[in-house]
């Protein structure tokens, strides 16, 4: 059902939207019988009061701070959909998106442009958080009065409120075990992590070890870390095949790594191909799927991700409220080839947002 408005409200009781703002909120000058019978009106049209209209009608415009990476463009594309329909979610009130992009989601990248932003007019920050090392920035931001949020790949032990993603450990969980089924409970398993100081790829490495504890005859072969990038994605997984030949199945923790094992693999003959697994959905990976060079991926749904940050992050700002646990985590989904079409398509990605 649609907001109501104030001007529904003054069409039907034949009065003026200012009489109307009057009644409802109860300031200025209007008779008793009009207020009564505007406020009746309302109740029976089931009229919501929009707090976050009626809070910053009271306030300056509010600016909202965001940083993310520019690439890969295949994965981040994903965080500028979600961008837009927070943009777009917010496009009547005095709110402002300001986006600051980094070159690669690695602490150094971030750290140089988190130096050049101005905090003096910013009301609320909200990060990819690349590692550790933002934690002294983040505090210190914190310590500024600036409420700052986390989605995709957080740093807990941080002033950071609360941080929305998917659950990486379960995500590594989920991962092996449906490798492991595929592979008979048998074989070998390269593990391959994207970033070590991301903490969502470590986790992600972390719960995939733990559920291989129950299968002793899968053994996990520690990979090279891609740090994001397929072309050396694709040079770590040859060099891999080539030390271990029977290598069953390669996982990895993100999109740019089965994208560059499965460019790899699209080389070799389907019957000796280890299947692949990752994150996320992208034409290339498409393209993989159907190649039979990509098994399956992990969907974290980075579009609702970067949206819900910035709409508990302006419910925090404006009301002081925050969401009700500090780990917001988006279920993860599991795409194959017979699927990916859906999760390519338009809004589809906001399933999970209200």
């Amino acid at each position: 059902m649609s907001q109501i408005t104030l001007k529904q409200i003054a069409e039907r009781a034949g009065t003026s939207v200012g009489t109307v703002d009057r009644a409802l909120n109860n300031r200025g000058r209007i008779s008793p019988s009009t207020k009564e019978k505007i406020i009746k009106i309302a109740d029976e049209m089931g009229y919501q009061p929009n707090k976050i209209a009626s809070a910053l009608s009271r306030s300056k415009c509010l600016r909202i701070a965001v940083i993310y990476a520019k690439y890969p463009a295949y994965f981040v594309d994903e965080f500028t959909a979600g961008l837009k329909k927070a943009i777009e979610h917010f496009t009547h009130y005095k709110i402002e998106i300001i986006t600051y992009r980094c070159n690669a989601l690695d602490p150094q990248s971030q750290i140089e442009v988190i130096k050049d932003i101005d905090f003096s007019n910013i009301d609320g920050f909200s990060l990819n958080a690349s590692g550790q090392e933002l934690a002294p920035y983040i505090n210190r931001i914190s310590d500024m009065g600036i409420p700052v949020v986390t989605f995709n790949s957080d740093i807990p032990g941080t002033k950071r409120l609360f941080h929305v993603g998917m659950d990486p450990f379960m995500a590594g969980r989920v991962s092996f075990n449906l490798m492991a089924k595929m592979l008979q409970g048998k074989g070998k398993i390269l593990a391959m992590p994207g970033f070590h100081s991301v903490l969502s790829h470590e986790e992600r490495i972390k719960g995939f070890l733990e559920a291989a504890r129950d299968y002793p005859n899968i053994q996990v072969i520690p990979g090279g870390e891609y740090k994001d990038r397929d072309d050396l994605a694709i040079d770590l997984v040859q060099k891999a095949l080539a030390k271990h030949q029977d290598i069953a199945g390669i996982y990895t923790v993100s999109s740019p790594g089965v994208i560059g094992a499965g460019k790899y693999l699209s080389q070799l003959p389907k019957e000796s191909r280890p299947i692949a697994v990752g994150y996320d959905t992208s034409q290339d990976m498409k393209q993989l799927m159907e190649k039979d060079a990509c098994t399956f991926v992990v969907y974290q749904n980075p579009a609702a991700q970067i949206y819900y940050s910035i709409v508990y992050l302006v419910e925090y700002v404006l009301f002081g409220t925050l969401p009700s646990q500090e780990l917001n985590f988006l279920p993860p989904q599991i795409v194959v080839r017979e699927n990916i079409d859906y999760y390519l398509e338009g809004d589809n990605k906001f399933i999970f947002v209200n």
